[in-house]
């Protein structure tokens, strides 16, 4: 383009591209809704004519950013919902602005969320380190932002929530320990600082009675952050509790820092302790060859962008909750054979 030529606009890549404004408009929003070789043609025009967007300028017209602000973990479950999202609601045109929850450093999570609201995000989805937090509660609650709450629960706030349900997953698994003779099984998860763990400690003492175990042959360790340390404190009081089946309910780091603690105490896998990993659906769970509760990360992602993109696009309608659930993977076999 000249230097001195005014910049090129949507008509100009609509008539270099041979397709209407509203086509052009379309590819610019990221609307599926144009053909795989219209959205080409109209990309290569704009490639061609050095056309750029003015976010400003979209932003005053319309009050809105196009950003979806996310706080969530930064851990590998999370990363993998996140990058999902993203692609799901890059389809619509919105991107997303993210920041990570602090499960050591919990108050942290507000200076994050003013940061958010303060860039003027179209919505919010949150999963934050402590979602039993008055001060976090009593911010959200003076939010006028759509939210989403992911896998939490915050008291007296009324948004749109995505809950996983992992009792059955739970359920399954501890059925699978048992029927493989083991009588001492124990968790290894997060505190209750967040919906997840008090979730899961409530699901697995539920799954030992239905199992048939006294709750003198269930045990629970439970951290604030399921690290390295985690994995070596939480094998070394199971161990001295007599556990022979562990289940493992953190990323695989943590799955790791159990496999070598075990091996440190001379411990076999499975022969003398049997091990419940934790994933997410997809092929890489299952070449380990271990018992795995699989995350459901592309239907959590689903079900997200939709409750997202039904606020943005105005919907008023009473706070949904959705409700999906993690799966049990006995271990070598078949994902559609998963149970739970």
């Amino acid at each position: 383009m000249p230097v001195n030529s005014r910049p090129p606009t949507i008509l100009d890549i609509a008539e270099a591209a041979g397709v209407s404004k509203t086509t052009v408009s379309r590819v610019l929003n990221g609307s599926a809704r144009v053909a795989p070789e219209t959205r080409t043609r109209v990309r290569d025009a704009i490639a061609r004519l050095g056309f750029q967007v003015n976010l400003a300028a979209r932003s005053l017209r319309t009050s809105r950013t196009g950003l979806v602000g996310l706080l969530v973990p930064v851990i590998s479950i999370f990363g993998l919902i996140v990058e999902s999202l993203d692609g799901q609601l890059a389809e619509h045109g919105l991107g997303v602005l993210l920041t990570s929850s602090r499960r050591r450093d919990a108050p942290r999570d507000l200076d994050s969320l003013e940061m958010l609201v303060g860039r003027g995000v179209d919505a919010l989805v949150l999963a934050p380190s402590d979602d039993r937090s008055p001060e976090l509660a009593r911010y959200l609650r003076s939010l006028r932002t759509p939210m989403v709450l992911l896998d939490r629960e915050v008291r007296g706030v009324a948004c749109d929530a995505v809950l996983v349900d992992h009792a059955p997953a739970l359920l399954a698994a501890v059925r699978h320990l048992v029927d493989d003779g083991r009588q001492m099984i124990g968790l290894i998860t997060r505190n209750d600082r967040t919906r997840p763990g008090r979730e899961l400690v409530a699901g697995f003492a539920a799954a030992c009675a239905a199992a048939g175990l006294a709750p003198s042959s269930t045990h629970v360790a439970e951290f604030v952050d399921l690290d390295q340390q985690a994995a070596q404190t939480g094998v070394d009081t199971l161990l001295d509790r007599g556990v022979d089946a562990i289940i493992a309910t953190g990323t695989l780091a943590l799955t790791a820092g159990i496999l070598e603690r075990l091996a440190q105490h001379g411990v076999g896998v499975p022969s003398e302790v049997s091990l419940v990993t934790w994933g997410h659906a997809g092929p890489e769970n299952l070449e380990t060859g271990l018992p795995t509760i699989a995350y459901p990360v592309e239907e959590v992602a689903r079900l997200t962008a939709r409750l997202v993109l039904s606020r943005i696009e105005g919907s008023t309608a009473t706070p949904r909750v959705e409700v999906t659930r993690t799966v049990f993977l006995p271990g070598d076999v078949p994902l559609h054979a998963a149970v739970g």
